[in-house]
This record gives C-alpha cells, structure tokens and sequence, in this order.
C-alpha cells in the first residue's frame, strides 16, 4: 500500500464517462491498467461520498460498464457522467509482488540512479503517456511513467528514475 493510504481509504478507480443503455448502465473511464482485476468483482463503490450496490457489471467494447442501486434509467445514468468512482483500498484484488496499483505510489519516496533523492511522488496523471508527478524542493515535474524511465519497486516503496531529465529537481 502506498505511504500516504490506508486499507479502507478510499481509492479512485475511474470516472464516469457516460450512459450505456437503456437500464441505467454507466461507462467508467478507468483509473488504472487493472481494470481485469476489479471490473468484474465490484460489490460496492462510492459516488460523491454515497455508498452504491453494484447490480452487475459488463464490458462494452472494451471499456467496463457497472450498474449500480438507483441507477435505473439512461437519465438518471446521465446525471451522474463526470463522477469520479470510489472503492476501499482492501476491497481491490491483491496483485503480485511485482504489481502495483497507481495509488500505491502516492507518497513514495523517488531516487535517481546514484541513490539521490530527487523528491516525492504525488500523482499519476493518466494521458496519452501516463505519467508521474514528483514534487521536490526545485518544484514538480512529470516524468513519463514507463519501464524505459522508471522503476517501482512496491516491496522497498520506492522510484528509482532510470533517467532524470535535467528539469527534474533534486531534493535538498
């Protein structure tokens, strides 16, 4: 588990895209790689600090699709896109050592290859190119979050950038 979360913090799993359906379906944009691991496991979930049943969950070309206790139609669907999706931390699947959630790396310590520590990390920011946002005392920075920049090591808690592009600042 991340620094920064405990087991019944609430994690953010995605946000709710848009309707699907006629019965109250809702597309969620996920939040993480692991969408396999809780899509289809979902019992509860948080909208707007709300708890909900989950009713069933699908995939709709390839994006999860949940219904939720009163969600019944497309309108009231509609009402809720822009919603941001909650789940507790230890309601997630555990995954293997070598995995790790997003939110695991919030409040991680982040070192650059010699050992130095350049900062914290704070976000990930899913785009294009997800990336990971490191604050340090010269400020923040976005660092593509990909093996060729990175390594997580979940079991020391602990980035490691494989490459520092100069605007990333050091920790004093």
């Amino acid at each position: 588990m991340g620094q920064g979360t405990s087991d019944r913090d609430p994690v953010r799993i995605g946000r709710i895209v848009g309707a699907h359906g006629l019965d109250g379906g809702l597309k969620v944009h996920p939040a993480s790689d692991h969408v396999d691991q809780w899509a289809m496991r979902l019992h509860r979930v948080w909208l707007n600090g709300e708890a909900r049943t989950v009713r069933g969950s699908r995939a709709a070309r390839g994006q999860p699709v949940i219904l939720l206790s009163g969600v019944t139609d497309r309108t009231a669907a509609e009402r809720l896109v822009g919603t941001d999706v909650f789940v507790a931390a230890d309601e997630l699947t555990a995954l293997p050592p070598d995995e790790y959630y997003w939110h695991d790396l919030i409040g991680m310590p982040v070192f650059d290859v010699e050992g130095e520590r350049v900062g914290v990390a704070t976000a990930v920011v899913r785009a294009a190119r997800d990336v990971l946002e490191v604050e340090g005392s010269g400020g923040r920075a976005l660092v593509p979050l990909a093996l060729a920049w990175v390594d997580v090591n979940p079991a020391a808690g602990r980035v490691t950038l494989r490459r520092v592009p100069e605007w990333v600042p050091h920790a004093d």
